[in-house]
């Protein structure tokens, strides 16, 4: 009798180890993430996703473009494959260049519009220098992403020739920016025609580029004999109007002048007082 209490007793410490070696392991099964497990094996699907990523710089989209090369940075796939972490080293200096090429292109078209001819033609060749930059990361990743991925040398090729387009659109205007000459027009005219010391006289005109385009929010200064006594801003035509006064200047006729900083741009009008 006692030897079968001794045989259960066995039996129920076995069991209760084989309950607890069996709580164990499933306390301690790592638990694996799906994305993360797809992108660390899967290299196709790594290499798809970077042409996506290349799809949203080639639309402009650079942010999500950033975003998406920042997350597979760190994927198994990358980190351990040298042909993929050098896809990714140029890829995401691309959506960069990118970037910073659009936004120096505004800013040059800006100031030609302000009629700021050597700050354009300053921009014109930062723009020039990133835009062969990216030319140049352009040709590496589509070469890498056609290599490692032959099937998607199509979607691939379309991408880039679109954003080729883009860069070489971008270089013909820097160019012209750069060598074409570049001059801004303003009128001035005064009223009334004849003036008294300590009288009003309002001036207006209108601020363009040689194109004649309208160079907006620009600040004009005027001078009645040298003296400044006024100053105005062109609105969105172009079109300026301010009243000043006639300081104590005694001469038979008074010249206005109306100065534009940026281009040292003078206008003047004779008056007599």
């Amino acid at each position: 009798m006692r030897t079968i209490y001794l045989a259960l007793a066995a039996l129920a410490v076995i069991a209760v180890l084989a309950y607890i070696s069996h709580a164990v392991v499933i306390q301690t099964m790592p638990v694996l993430n799906p994305l993360n497990e797809r992108l660390s094996v899967n290299v196709p699907g790594v290499v798809e996703l970077y042409i996506t990523a290349l799809g949203l710089t080639s639309t402009s989209n650079y942010t999500m473009a950033m975003h998406l090369l920042k997350a597979l940075g760190v994927t198994g796939a990358v980190r351990s494959l040298p042909t993929l972490a050098a896809l990714h080293a140029h890829e995401e200096r691309l959506a960069s260049l990118m970037a910073k090429l659009e936004g120096v292109y505004e800013d040059t078209l800006s100031q030609v519009l302000m009629g700021n001819v050597s700050g354009a033609r300053y921009l014109a060749v930062e723009g020039l220098i990133l835009d062969s930059e990216a030319y140049g990361e352009l040709n590496t990743v589509t070469n890498l992403l056609t290599t490692i991925y032959p099937n998607a040398t199509g979607q691939v090729t379309s991408m880039a020739a679109a954003m080729r387009v883009r860069l070489i659109s971008i270089n013909e205007t820097l160019i012209k920016i750069l060598y074409s000459p570049i001059t801004t027009n303003m009128t001035i005219m005064a009223i009334p025609n004849i003036v008294f010391v300590g009288g009003s006289v309002t001036v207006f005109g209108r601020l363009t580029t040689s194109n004649g385009t309208a160079i907006s929010n620009a600040t004009i200064t005027i001078y009645v004999d040298g003296v400044p006594t006024g100053s105005a801003i062109t609105n969105s035509t172009g079109y300026y109007i301010v009243n000043v006064t006639v300081p104590p200047i005694y001469k038979p006729i008074l010249p206005i002048k109306a100065l534009y900083n940026p281009r040292q741009r003078v206008s003047t009008s004779q008056h007599k007082p």
